[in-house]
């Protein structure tokens, strides 16, 4: 309950909190950021402690709402693409969560820590209108953003069919308040060439005053 509602109240004011899964699936932890509190500082941050890719995890309800795609939907559909290329599941035995990668229509090359903070902000903004108005502002979303980008769309597949940092950051999200659009970055070892481990995870939640938290936490706390 500490770890949940120290995360929840990170979440709530802008700051980050660090997730990690389990040694049991992908073994990795991520830093997250309510997307639509992104900002230049924060995105170098997850950028320079993390060094994965820059991806924001959207709800399910909300990706329905903005008319998201599963990325392997799209290439299992294209004549262009070879079946046998498309991911049926990874080695930890889940679904893709991959949608499209995204730049919002005011960036330039949607790549610098400004850019990418106004797409992740940007979308934050309209997952929440989404979400407060209960409407469907597919169009919206295809007028304000284009594809492919540099920031990477994850589809929540509701924590019944997926335990993922999609899915449990998400549902973090909710529980929070706040918009359940989730800036997250994977968190690599540079000296192993491996995924960060727990331990260090912790040591560097401690430094960036962030809420380490793992993925049991968050399940135990729904049921």
């Amino acid at each position: 309950m500490d770890n949940i509602s120290a995360a929840l109240a990170s979440l709530r004011r802008g700051g980050f909190i660090i997730l990690f899964d389990s040694s049991e699936r992908e073994g990795e932890a991520d830093i997250l950021l309510g997307a639509q509190f992104a900002t230049p500082r924060k995105v170098a941050l997850m950028r320079q402690h993390g060094g994965g890719l820059m991806c924001v995890a959207v709800g399910a309800e909300a990706s329905e709402a903005l008319g998201l795609p599963f990325m392997d939907d799209l290439l299992r559909s294209s004549r262009l693409v070879p079946g046998n290329l498309v991911l049926r599941k990874a080695k930890y035995g889940d679904k893709s969560a991959f949608s499209v990668s995204v730049n919002h229509q005011d960036t330039f090359t949607g790549v610098t820590d400004i850019d990418r903070a106004t797409t992740m902000r940007e979308l934050g903004k309209l997952v929440k209108k989404s979400m407060a108005t209960r409407s469907h502002p597919a169009d919206e979303f295809a007028n304000s953003f284009k594809a492919p980008g540099h920031v990477q769309l994850l589809r929540s597949r509701s924590l019944r069919n997926r335990k993922g940092h999609t899915e449990l950051s998400t549902v973090l999200a909710q529980l929070a308040g706040i918009a359940p659009a989730v800036a997250l970055c994977e968190m690599l070892d540079g000296r192993t060439g491996k995924a960060t481990s727990s331990a260090r995870a912790k040591l560097l939640a401690k430094k960036m005053n962030a809420p380490f938290i793992i993925g049991k936490d968050i399940l135990g706390e729904l049921q």
